[in-house]
């Protein structure tokens, strides 16, 4: 199973046992969304129009993040999702990661 594991999924088997186990715990695209969402104070579906004032733009980072590292969500769908490039996708992680450390967020609730 690890040479066809690793081949098919390419990520670790840790990350991808940590992303069956969020969905486990019911954490989808939409409920992701809603966490961003509840964290910075807006309506999910502020979050995901494409306004470009700061606590939008870093709900869309914090969930192209937690979507991408904890779901294990592809940064082309994502892109793809938020109508924006799969390198503008890529910085928007990397945002994610930085607004999260620093504000100490979480996605459990």
């Amino acid at each position: 199973m690890g040479i066809l594991y690793a081949a098919y999924f390419r990520m670790p088997r840790s990350a991808w046992i940590a992303n069956i186990a969020w969905q486990a715990y019911g954490y989808d695209f939409d409920k992701i969304v809603c966490r961003a969402g509840s964290l910075l104070g807006l309506d999910p579906q502020q979050v995901v129009t494409s306004g470009k004032r700061r606590h939008e733009v870093e709900a869309r980072d914090i969930i192209s993040c937690w979507a991408s590292k904890e779901l294990g969500r592809g940064q082309v769908t994502l892109a793809l999702k938020f109508g924006v490039t799969q390198s503008a996708n890529s910085a928007a992680i990397q945002g994610g990661e930085k607004i999260i450390r620093e504000k100490r967020f979480r996605l459990e609730e």
